[in-house]
């Protein structure tokens, strides 16, 4: 079977991405740990021994080019269809996929930088059985949905970017009759307790970055352990 992952992503501009963690560690700092994130994500995907091809959905149409320059190793980059909420960009990928010899197709965001390899891998296994697979996210989306069929009533009335959209997502479902699967919940990474849970849990992340791009990676780590301001913890 023909298994393809879709990561969607904009490009790290300063001031739109992670604004709700821009709140806390600034609007620069924020769009670095997003172009950390996003690296990460893509490099995993596309370096490591795996069953599927990846694919990466840029947000912006004139930024396709440079993606593919920037973060190399994917199949193939294309702009997310402009004009549509998540759930139309997300049905319309899907569509294409499955319309274009894959059997089944998973899509993650850039969320959820410590997202495993097996956990996709897992997601994928599971579609034999399932019709949906989903990977919940603690704050109420999900970091992870695959299926192997056309189902748009998975994107039709659903509240984005709230804390409802795992639950409606999951009534949707059941309500047209699909069997689904749930994977481990995760944490996604919008406000600054979720980077300290990062830190915390995986500190080879930083400690990666700091190698790499060793300023910025260092203020943010410096602020996550509150050297600068006792308020942070």
């Amino acid at each position: 079977m023909k298994k393809l992952l879709i990561i969607f992503a904009k490009f790290p501009l300063a001031g739109s991405v992670k604004t709700r963690l821009a709140r806390s560690i600034g609007k620069q700092n924020a769009a670095f740990f997003y172009r950390c994130a996003l690296a990460q994500i893509v490099e995993k995907f596309t370096h490591s021994s795996h069953a599927f091809d990846v694919q990466v959905a840029v947000a912006q149409e004139n930024r396709v080019n440079v993606f593919r320059k920037l973060y190399p190793g994917a199949s193939a980059y294309f702009a997310q269809t402009p004009h549509a909420n998540l759930g139309g960009r997300m049905q319309t990928a899907i569509s294409y996929g499955l319309r274009n010899k894959y059997d089944s197709v998973a899509v993650i965001g850039t969320d959820c930088p410590h997202l495993p390899v097996s956990t996709v891998q897992q997601a994928f296994e599971r579609l034999h059985a399932h019709d949906v697979v989903i990977g919940p996210a603690s704050d109420g989306g999900y970091y992870l949905l695959a299926v192997k069929n056309e189902h748009p009533c998975l994107f039709e009335n659903i509240e984005w970017s709230t804390e409802r959209v795992f639950g409606q997502t999951q009534h949707a479902a059941t309500k047209a009759g699909l069997s689904m699967s749930l994977l481990p919940e995760l944490y996604d990474i919008d406000v600054i307790d979720d980077l300290r849970r990062l830190l915390r849990d995986f500190p080879e992340f930083f400690e990666r970055f700091e190698t790499e791009y060793s300023a910025s990676a260092r203020e943010i780590s410096t602020l996550l352990r509150g050297e600068h301001s006792d308020s942070l913890f």
